[in-house]
């Protein structure tokens, strides 16, 4: 079987995919400043500027630092070999949206979207796309998951028994056959190819 890898935590320990939150930490830093400078030039103190130099620092060392931190950390697991497998073929996969509108201060609908997994009774889940250390299918082109879709997956559970708290730092895919999955068949059935009889 022939396994092409998808996916593989970054080990570089440079954190590039973080560079988003420094500057957007450096931005709000400078509209504090410039708020800081206006409030002065007028004699006055900004409590807005206070606020937002302590929001623009915290989006900036959290956001760059702990995810830097946490992708090492993860990256060090899975060279050491402390990563938990599992192989097999997708089942029960879904993509599904949480409503987490406030009804006291949202005007429009907001909602955050999962998509979860099963490979050997190992269930995943995450929010696609969403910039964190380990798999969020945010990669381009972004994996099209299908029941049937042979994996393997190297992953760590950070919290045991927590299907969203599991971190896929590798993904692998390979065809099964011809890759048509028999309807209502246990797993890894495929459909056999029909070859015609020559005439």
């Amino acid at each position: 079987m022939n396994w092409t890898v998808v996916y593989e935590i970054d080990r570089s320990g440079a954190g590039t995919q973080f560079i988003p939150f420094v500057y957007m930490g450096l931005g709000v830093l400078a509209v504090a400043l410039i708020l800081h400078l206006r409030a002065r030039r007028h004699g006055q103190r900004s409590s807005v500027a206070r606020f937002l130099l302590i929001g623009g620092a915290l989006i900036g060392v959290l956001g760059y630092g702990v995810n830097t931190w946490d992708q090492d950390r993860l990256a060090k697991q899975l060279a050491a070999g402390d990563a938990q497998a599992v192989e097999g073929p997708v089942v029960a996969h879904q993509i599904w949206r949480e409503d987490v509108t406030n009804p006291g201060k949202d005007t429009a609908r907001r909602y955050r979207r999962w998509e979860t997994i099963t490979v050997g009774g190992v269930q995943f889940i995450w929010h696609p796309g969403a910039q964190e250390p380990a798999f969020t299918n945010a990669q381009t082109p972004a994996v099209d998951f299908h029941d049937g879709l042979y994996v393997r997956l190297a992953y760590v559970e950070d919290v045991p028994g927590q299907a969203h708290q599991r971190r896929i730092l590798r993904l692998e895919t390979a065809e099964v056959g011809d890759g048509r999955v028999l309807p209502g068949a246990p797993f890894p059935s495929v459909a056999p190819v029909v070859v015609p009889a020559a005439r």
